[in-house]
């Protein structure tokens, strides 16, 4: 027979808690009065009792009739004292002269209360004379030294009581609030593991409880969404299988007609054609190797292994030939115009001239041919930077104007710059902001194309690069702000450059760069 247990609110928990706190607080209140009355009744304390000095004058009467002369040293601590003769003339003793005539007045009258506190006592000398004490009734401490640096017996058995109460509380509202929160803590438990083993994607386990009601209603909630959480991960599984699947039907498909495409290309090349259809032929055998390249690396991905990328050192005459050679295949084939431009010295003054005011750039720009020897390498995946480069001319061509066309324009750049964490507005990626205060500086080849369409739109300035975004509401249509930017700007983090996007002027079109990190 299962036994369960018994469950208690949160309330309830917290109410006992504090029965169990007040409850020692009255404890703490019995024992500081105990203390209190124990150094007040113990004989042998610190504290002399109120009626000492009473009790050692009724035991001390008969030394006192006795003595010839009364010392000082017979008075009980903090008492006053006066001798006088039978015609009440003051002899001698510790009273002022106020109290002189007091006390003998008291003394006929035998009226033992006088003015002010404290009370009197007679004694009749057996020489004649008359000695008048005059004691209090009060605490004294035992040691005399005490009486003059302490506050009154009374004030400090009071400072010390309360100060007992205070400690002996504090001490249990610690003591209870620590073993609340362990009580507390041990009964989240189960909550603190189920929520962990969630975010772990681990949903085989049983639900735990706990002796708090509140508790196990939020771990039944948790018990609900993970088996929503379980659900969905299939359904998020099975689907994941089925567009691989589709994707390796569809790559193993594309790769029977490839194979007929690039055969008959190799047989063109090796017949005797006209050097402009040789020109083509090599061509379609080139990108028909490319897209074998891409199946590859799409089974990889698929199989779940690493896409292995190959890097090398390439020259900037080599890389900025291939980049040329690949824009001016797809202008030819989408028939547009197509114009390039190197930057010289002379051009980039004009250029300072007209650049907006806004942009903080400390660069300098030179022609590629009059590069320093060291600096004419890059390394890099050049596969990527080709397929980055192609996505941007891509949507440049699709949204220029066909009269138009496209410019292109190659550089070399040294930016000083310092490694920042946003992303502005100008399309700029958050691997590098530009600055003219930093110590450091890179040099990069920075390939550009210009379209003359309508530019972007302030969304796609914003989000550009974010992958699936487009500028078109529906989302049927290829724009600028499509996967073209993501994976341009995703290669080039890769290589260590970045991506950048921005409009030329109103109504004047858009440019995209890639900046690409060249060798130290």
């Amino acid at each position: 027979m299962e036994i369960r247990k018994k469950k208690i609110s949160l309330a309830g928990l917290f109410g006992r808690y504090i029965f169990m706190f007040v409850t020692g607080t009255f404890f703490a209140a019995l024992i500081s009065g105990a203390v209190m009355f124990f150094l007040i009744l113990i004989p042998s304390g610190p504290f002399l009792p109120a009626n000492y000095a009473e009790q050692q004058l009724i035991n001390t009467k008969e030394t006192l009739q006795e003595a010839d002369i009364t010392e000082e040293e017979m008075i009980p601590s903090g008492s006053l004292y006066g001798v006088f003769d039978r015609e009440g003339s003051f002899l001698y003793g510790t009273f002022d002269e106020e109290v002189q005539k007091d006390a003998w007045k008291k003394y006929k009258t035998d009226t033992i209360y006088p003015q002010g506190k404290g009370y009197y006592f007679f004694v009749e000398k057996n020489n004649g004379e008359i000695c008048i004490i005059k004691y209090f009734v009060a605490m004294r401490y035992a040691k005399e030294k005490l009486n003059e640096i302490l506050p009154s017996p009374e004030t400090f058995n009071m400072i010390l009581t309360l100060g007992v109460f205070i400690t002996l509380t504090v001490l249990n509202g610690c003591y209870l609030s620590g073993k609340f929160g362990r009580k507390l803590k041990k009964q989240l438990a189960c909550l603190t593991e189920a929520t962990a083993r969630i975010s772990e994607n681990d949903l085989e386990f049983a639900a735990e409880t706990s002796e708090i009601r509140e508790v196990d209603e939020v771990m039944a909630s948790l018990e609900k969404m993970k088996e929503a959480l379980k659900v969905s991960l299939k359904t998020q599984w099975d689907t994941e299988q089925l567009k691989k699947q589709q994707l390796s039907a569809l790559t193993h498909d594309i790769k029977t007609p490839l194979t007929v495409v690039r055969g008959n290309a190799e047989l063109l090349v090796e017949a005797e054609l006209q050097e402009d259809d040789r020109e083509c032929a090599e061509e379609i055998l080139k990108n028909a190797g490319f897209i074998a390249d891409y199946l590859d690396s799409m089974r990889q991905v698929l199989k779940g292994q690493k896409e292995q990328k190959s890097w090398q050192e390439v020259s900037v005459e080599e890389l900025s030939g291939e980049i040329c050679d690949f824009v001016r295949q797809l202008a030819a084939v989408r028939k547009i115009p197509l114009s390039f431009e190197v930057r010289t010295e002379k051009q980039l003054q004009k250029k300072e001239a007209k650049k907006d005011s806004g942009k903080n750039v400390n660069q300098d720009i030179f022609p590629l041919e009059g590069s320093p020897e060291e600096a004419k390498s890059i390394l890099c995946c050049k596969e990527e930077i080709l397929r980055a480069w192609g996505n941007l001319v891509d949507n440049a061509i699709e949204h220029t104007d066909p009269e138009k066309g496209i410019c292109v324009t190659i550089e070399r750049e040294i930016l000083q710059a310092e490694i920042m964490g946003e992303e502005d507005s100008a399309g700029k990626t958050d691997f590098i902001r530009i600055s003219d205060s930093g110590q450091d500086h890179r040099e990069y080849l920075r390939v550009s194309v210009r379209d003359y369409g309508s530019g972007f739109s302030q969304k796609a300035l914003l989000h550009g690069k974010e992958a699936f975004f487009s500028g078109d509401e529906s989302r049927h249509d290829r724009t600028h702000q499509g996967l073209g930017l993501s994976i341009a700007a995703d290669f080039m983090k890769r290589q260590g450059g970045f991506v950048e996007y921005h409009n030329v002027d109103k109504s004047q079109g858009a440019e995209a760069s890639l900046w690409i990190c060249m060798k130290r």
